[in-house]
């Protein structure tokens, strides 16, 4: 398929056939990514009508054909610690695209295990051409493109910092307790053993007992954490705790990424912070965080086992 036939088009999907990626277009009209989630707004724009199924090399030649708007940042995170929140900010103004946990991107960077045939210099052109897409404008105002990335995406920066030596970075993190109290609250996909592959994680396949989910937990948490340590230096890296969330943070994320806000947009931004940042037709309860309420004495033990030594070593980083 000519490439000037995808100009315009969104890859909401890349399936395997015979070792061999696919991916799959989607018209979204004029539809922005508003939605805390890549997938809820191709859920609500993208369903209609047939897609369009190309090779994976269709990616580079769109890229070589229809430059879209570079990345100004990427975000990273170790879940539940406020980076959704940070997404949503970006989002509230219309300069920006920002893609939020793409399944695409997850897929490219995961073919490492799922398809341990593929090679570095592969994952890299299949992850600068689905950006790259993804820079599409719509409206014709976009100027910045921000990608957040899934927690388990830190395992990979080494690959995505030698596909963007020169994009800034953030990885965002908690209180190690009060990220376990959320997953034991509401579980995380990939806190439960089997959906996330443990090779991609670190983990040791025997060591992992099904039914222990708070611990799978913490051992995730902490892989991610010492990843995020291990990492920190790789390019135009800024480690952004989620205590400092929005006001003091904040100047420092846009700084980094360097933004210069109007003042529309800025009041549209703050406003943002005002409302749950998953569900934000619904206004934040600040009574009802994670980190106000009761924390059982396992998970702290849980936590101060797998994931503070890693927490505090990211902790005197930053400072």
């Amino acid at each position: 398929m000519n490439a000037d036939a995808l100009v315009g088009l969104t890859p909401t999907r890349i399936a395997w056939h015979d070792s061999e990626p696919t991916v799959e277009w989607r018209d979204l009209g004029d539809s922005r990514f508003t939605d805390p989630f890549f997938e809820q707004t191709i859920s609500r724009h993208g369903r209609r009508g047939s897609p369009i199924r190309t090779p994976v090399d269709a990616l580079h030649e769109l890229e070589l054909a229809c430059p879209g708007v570079a990345p100004s940042g990427f975000v990273f995170h170790m879940s539940r610690c406020g980076s959704t929140l940070v997404a949503q900010m970006l989002a509230a103004s219309a300069e920006h695209i920002v893609i939020s946990e793409a399944d695409p991107i997850d897929t490219v960077l995961r073919s490492r295990v799922r398809e341990p045939a593929t090679t570095a210099e592969q994952r890299v052109s299949w992850l600068q051409g689905l950006i790259n897409a993804y820079g599409w404008r719509r409206a014709g105002s976009e100027r910045r493109l921000f990608v957040k990335f899934d927690s388990w995406s830190v395992f990979d920066l080494p690959l995505i910092g030698r596909a963007y030596p020169d994009v800034p970075w953030i990885f965002m993190y908690r209180r190690p307790v009060e990220v376990l109290a959320s997953h034991a609250r509401e579980r995380g996909s990939q806190m439960v053993p089997g959906v996330l592959e443990p090779e991609l994680l670190g983990l040791d396949p025997t060591s992992i007992e099904v039914h222990a989910l708070d611990d799978y937990a913490a051992r995730v948490l902490g892989a991610i954490c010492e990843a995020a340590v291990e990492h920190h230096s790789i390019g135009r890296g800024m480690l952004v705790d989620y205590a400092d969330l929005p006001a003091a943070a904040w100047p420092e994320i846009s700084s980094h990424f360097g933004m210069t806000i109007s003042d529309d947009d800025g009041t549209r931004l703050q406003a943002v912070a005002g409302f749950h940042a998953k569900r934000p037709y619904e206004a934040y309860d600040v009574g009802r965080d994670v980190g106000r309420q009761p924390i059982s004495a396992h998970l702290r033990e849980l936590a101060a086992r797998w994931v503070d030594p890693w927490y505090r070593q990211l902790e005197g980083l930053r400072r």
